[in-house]
């Protein structure tokens, strides 16, 4: 008689063993550019009131002698994030000895690793389609977007799109351009990230050689990803998306949730299925869509199902631009 993994494997201990870790596999954590906030709400949305005071201006007021002051209204800006599931199953053989000579521990971390590691690339897929969604978002405006159509990446349009935002457009030092693999690597070509270009300079070429360091631009880190989607309108070009560190807030599950194992009725098989809970806004915009209990990925990255909180679009921690398709020329 085989061994099924129903027998060896327990699924409230495998979700001990992962706890929160598999989050740790997640690019977008792991770079620093989500910020976590804690675990998600029973809820397919969480919204939240913010009270700001002095927001509207910077000035104050100039007062004399017998003189009185205008006072202001507390401000009241109600944010929203779309809570989402995910999950994914899949189908065990049965474990026979001649196939998988393992001991019990193994066979746990093994399955434990799987699991662990497809929760992280779940939770990069979403936490992209919603930056992907937050860029659909901003280039219908022109503040915090710099439409370079026309033209290969450069840097002079990279720094006139950090100056969207004007005086914020500082504080994308340390930042993260997030990019096609393909952009990245046509920088690469024109020497943007070399070891001569303007951020690196000449004296980190030794460090470069010894440690193969990779160079930033405008003092923003380079996170390559092929998940963020293409312009198609007037030809096909590439979006970069300017992100403050840790501008993306989420919410996500403690661990990934394990059913109990389901025995296949004509196979020599078990069944296995696992779900988590997440959600994420970029700070200074808020989730518009109407409510429901199933949001897909697609939906995450449609523009139209954002909307602007912050008072000021400057203040959203993030911006755009659009170059041409890479044609290393």
């Amino acid at each position: 008689m085989s061994t099924s993994y129903a027998q060896l494997v327990d699924p409230q201990l495998i979700e001990r063993i992962i706890g929160s870790d598999y989050q740790n596999g997640a690019r977008l954590i792991t770079s620093g550019v989500v910020r976590r906030e804690g675990v998600p709400m029973e809820s397919t949305q969480v919204e939240w009131v913010k009270n700001t005071l002095f927001s509207t201006e910077d000035e104050g007021q100039a007062i004399g002698v017998n003189t009185e002051i205008n006072l202001k209204s507390l401000v009241q800006t109600e944010y929203a994030m779309s809570i989402v599931s995910r999950a994914d199953g899949a189908e065990l053989d049965d474990i026979v000895e001649e196939i998988t000579p393992k001991r019990q521990t193994e066979i746990e971390a093994t399955f434990a690793n799987d699991l662990s590691r497809k929760a992280g690339q779940m939770v990069d897929s979403v936490g992209i389609k919603i930056i992907d969604g937050c860029r659909a978002f901003i280039v219908t405006d022109t503040t915090n977007y710099n439409d370079a159509n026309g033209s290969q990446v450069n840097l002079v349009d990279l720094e006139q799109t950090k100056a969207t935002r004007g005086e914020n457009g500082q504080n994308f030092a340390g930042g993260f351009m997030i990019m096609r693999g393909i952009m990245y690597h046509q920088m690469a070509a024109l020497g943007l990230v070399a070891a001569t270009s303007n951020t690196m300079g000449n004296m980190a070429q030794n460090e470069i050689v010894r440690g193969g360091l990779k160079g930033t631009i405008l003092d923003m880190n380079i996170l390559t990803t092929d998940k963020i989607a293409l312009e198609t309108t007037g030809g096909v070009d590439h979006f970069i998306i300017m992100i403050e560190a840790g501008a993306l807030a989420m919410k996500l599950s403690g661990a990934p949730k394990i059913d109990p194992f389901i025995r296949a009725t004509k196979a020599f098989k078990d069944s296995v299925k696992f779900r988590l809970r997440l959600g994420g806004i970029v700070d200074g915009l808020s989730w518009s869509a109407a409510k429901t209990n199933i949001v897909t990925n697609t939906d995450l990255a449609t523009g139209t199902n954002y909307e602007q909180a912050a008072t000021y679009m400057k203040n959203v921690p993030m911006c755009v631009v659009r170059f041409d398709a890479p044609s290393f020329a």
